[in-house]
């Protein structure tokens, strides 16, 4: 690699901080990774209740079809998580680049956080809509509401950080700019 220094945030930072920064987002990326393989878990096992919904209560005989889009979802569900582990990497350390570390960081634990709600929600609904404990839903909501804490807060540092006001659906960039 060559000496030169990337242009930005990166050329003010000291290297205690440059390493620091590091250390912080890979330790998010482990943290998204993670959340990944839970998302995956909890998510395979709502597509499998809906499926038997679905499927396996209309007829018995189409239990081998539930089966095998079982290892369907299964393969997908690691591709998507590989695809995540490696994205979510390079778009992160991206992010420490340009000083915008942890919007994308919260960015990414929120949108995981919510679908994780969400998956819980849809297991929870299949399987025992009138047998559930109060104590689930609360679980759930708490899921839900810290997922969009997140989002929220991932948009409005990436607004404060890169100086710009958020953007308005339908709004062109040059109305935004004038």
């Amino acid at each position: 690699m060559s000496g030169r220094v990337p242009s930005g945030v990166w050329r003010g930072m000291s290297r205690q901080r440059k390493i620091g920064q590091h250390v912080v987002m890979y330790l998010g990326w482990a943290a998204v990774v993670a959340l990944g393989i839970w998302l995956g878990l909890v998510g395979r096992e709502a597509v499998l209740n809906l499926l038997s919904i679905a499927y396996v209560k209309l007829s018995r005989s189409r239990a081998w079809q539930v089966a095998a889009l079982d290892k369907f979802v299964l393969l997908g569900l690691g591709l998507a998580w590989i695809t995540l582990m490696i994205g979510s990497e390079h778009y992160l350390r991206e992010g420490v680049k340009k000083g915008l570390l942890f919007p994308r960081l919260a960015g990414f634990l929120g949108v995981e956080v919510v679908l994780i709600a969400l998956a819980d929600a849809i297991r929870l609904i299949v399987v025992s809509p009138v047998d559930s404990v109060w104590i689930h839903w609360l679980i759930i909501l708490a899921e839900a509401l810290a997922g969009a804490i997140l989002l929220w807060a991932a948009r409005t540092r990436a607004v404060r950080e890169r100086g710009a006001r958020p953007a308005v659906l339908g709004q062109a960039s040059s109305e935004r700019e004038g």
